[in-house]
């Protein structure tokens, strides 16, 4: 079942690429057209070394926005990863943050936080399972052990019963 969402991974990043040509060729069109006619009587530079160094920094601005944008999106993730990087060692018991977004990381963070309530479960499960059935083998014990009594008290009556009875044959056939 695909689900859509309002504001998706696949949106943010068509947004924020906009965003990012938007406010790189802005800053370098204005850098060309406005301001090298206002820089170039102050500093000796020709029009083709203001455009490389103007495109370098469009280049380098980009890479900045780049860097922090994919620090946004990307920090759910991490929190994500130590969750079950965490749980993988053993540690269910951690509360996943779920972001305010309606995205695919959203759904995801749902889903890992009840995959954890749910091996809580199974794991709170099985242990009153092994509690109760402890204490049902410590009661069969208990039986068995009663039982054995019994049986030794039953061969020992036998025995004394055994003994009488050839002690009876014996004074039978001396009478």
């Amino acid at each position: 079942m695909k689900r859509t969402y309002r504001f998706g991974l696949q949106k943010k990043l068509v947004f924020f690429t906009t965003s990012l040509a938007l406010i790189t060729y802005t800053c370098s069109a204005l850098f060309i057209y406005v301001l090298y006619d206002y820089v170039h009587p102050y500093i000796s530079i020709s029009e083709e070394w203001f455009l490389v160094i103007t495109f370098l920094l469009g280049i380098i601005w980009t890479g900045i926005l780049a860097y922090f944008a994919g620090q946004l999106l990307t920090r759910p993730l991490q929190k994500l990863e130590e969750a079950t990087t965490r749980a993988a060692e053993g540690d269910l018991r951690q509360e996943i943050d779920i972001p305010e977004t309606d995205d695919e990381i959203k759904a995801l963070s749902i889903a890992i936080d009840t995959m954890f309530k749910n091996i809580q479960a199974m794991v709170h499960n099985i242990n009153d399972n092994f509690t109760s059935t402890n204490h049902v083998v410590k009661n069969m014990e208990e039986i068995v052990q009663q039982a054995s009594q019994h049986a030794s008290a039953i061969a020992n009556a036998t025995e004394d019963i055994a003994t009488g009875a050839v002690n009876t044959a014996e004074s039978t056939q001396n009478t």
